[in-house]
């Protein structure tokens, strides 16, 4: 049985009701199976994230909506990260090589997301919104 994929969609305060209508009806996903973080750094910006099922696997992440990707998360530290981001922080540690054995300490990373964003390795601070639906 395929695992369901974990999204990032990313919106602003203006978008915010209007991505979670968009994204609960293209992936039919009930709207409270969203959560929504700000972004600490720059609180006009949300990030809505939510696990799609797999039997809508081969949909374009942007017909979900037009700022999404695929992300991963540490439960324990409730920290998002991307691949590419994960993959840049060890290559930042181990001098540029991408070193597969290397042990990320998640604990430094709690309550964070860990993303490329104009092609440099970010670390934005979450929160969790509470949302009236």
């Amino acid at each position: 049985m395929a695992r369901s994929l974990l999204l990032a969609s990313f919106a602003t305060k203006s978008e915010l009701y209007t991505a979670i209508d968009q994204i609960s009806e293209t992936i039919n996903i009930r709207k409270d199976s969203i959560f929504v973080f700000v972004n600490e750094e720059d609180t006009g910006e949300y990030i809505l994230t939510y696990n799609m099922n797999p039997e809508f696997a081969n949909i374009k992440f942007t017909t979900i909506w037009k700022n999404t990707i695929s992300v991963h998360r540490k439960k324990q530290t409730n920290t998002l990260y991307s691949l590419n981001a994960m993959n840049e922080f060890i290559k930042s540690k181990c001098g540029g090589n991408l070193n597969r054995d290397y042990q990320i300490d998640w604990t430094q990373f709690e309550n964070q997301f860990l993303i490329i964003k104009s092609q440099r390795l970010k670390t934005l601070p979450l929160r969790l919104v509470k949302l009236n639906q």
